[in-house]
């Protein structure tokens, strides 16, 4: 079966290893949807680290998860999906993959 659509899912909130009720719904939901149609979700998390970085986890041919994660001295994180030039880049390119 050839795929026709690319969902690029950018949830507020996403599964962090807490088990979030909210994060795990998105994440369920992120799973579910890549029965049907490719999945890239692009969740944010924030780190001690100085520097933002990159994670991709694939979880199977269909669903892939990039971690964004971001320094937790950056100011108002919910910004970041508007205001991030690399982030916007980023889910341009992964929107564009086959």
């Amino acid at each position: 079966m050839q795929l026709q659509k690319h969902i690029l899912y950018l949830p507020s909130w996403f599964q962090d290893g807490k088990g979030d009720l909210n994060g795990s719904f998105n994440f369920t939901w992120a799973k579910s949807m890549g029965t049907q149609f490719k999945v890239s979700t692009i969740a944010i998390f924030d780190t001690d680290e100085l520097e933002q970085k990159w994670e991709l986890e694939t979880l199977n041919e269909n669903v892939h998860i990039w971690r964004l994660w971001i320094p937790k001295k950056w100011k108002k994180p919910k910004k970041i999906y508007t205001k991030n030039i690399e982030l916007i880049k980023k889910a341009r390119e992964i929107h564009a993959l086959d």
